[in-house]
């Protein structure tokens, strides 16, 4: 019954969890960021008339998340949440790269974003920008969001990252106004994220 939003990367073989990086992180509704590992994940084979398959990814809370997904071409999935009362759906890329570095993350980059708010009234939305310079360092940031309705507009900022291996990438925002802000991203590309 709480809003939450993954993010993470899983090795597959034949359907099932392999050896690679097998993590997520987790927004729970209220600001609180979790890291786990991921135990067990099934994709059973999608069927030859629609691309229709069944699959569960359990979490090193041992909690297990059931889903049907679609396939829409060799490097992308589209999920939805089969667990009774739970209203989720999702996407799923294939990383082009299996190594990352602070250099992955080079050049002009736009990003967006959508989730709950507190008041679960109009929920928050936000669009920017910025560059990164390939060595862990953030510039020309800006970004405008509508919370439930409420907009904060041109918001600049500047910043820092670190990137693991596994793609997964750590962003400071440090507004310019005061203040700062976090972000988490798992590559997909040197060219996109999640």
């Amino acid at each position: 019954a709480t809003p939450t939003s993954y993010v993470g990367s899983l090795t597959l073989n034949a359907g099932t969890i392999s050896t690679g990086t097998n993590a997520e992180d987790t927004l729970v509704f209220g600001g609180t960021v979790t890291s786990l590992a991921l135990n067990s994940a099934l994709f059973n084979p999608p069927d030859t008339t629609f691309g229709r398959a069944s699959g569960s990814i359990t979490d090193g809370n041992g909690i297990t998340t059931t889903f049907v997904y679609y396939v829409v071409d060799a490097n992308n999935i589209r999920m939805l949440s089969t667990d009774g009362g739970i209203i989720g759906m999702g996407r799923a890329e294939k990383q082009s790269a299996m190594t990352f570095t602070n250099a992955s993350l080079t050049g002009p980059f736009a990003f967006g974003a959508r989730g709950d708010s507190s008041n679960l009234i109009g929920g928050v939305r936000s669009v920017g920008t910025y560059t990164s310079d390939g060595n862990g360092n953030l510039s020309a940031g800006a970004f405008d969001s509508v919370t439930d309705g409420n907009p904060a507009l041109n918001t600049a900022f500047t910043g820092t990252y670190t990137m693991a291996a596994s793609g997964r990438a750590n962003l400071t925002l440090n507004f310019t106004a005061g203040g700062t802000g976090n972000q988490i991203y798992w590559m997909v590309s040197p060219t996109r994220a999640f």
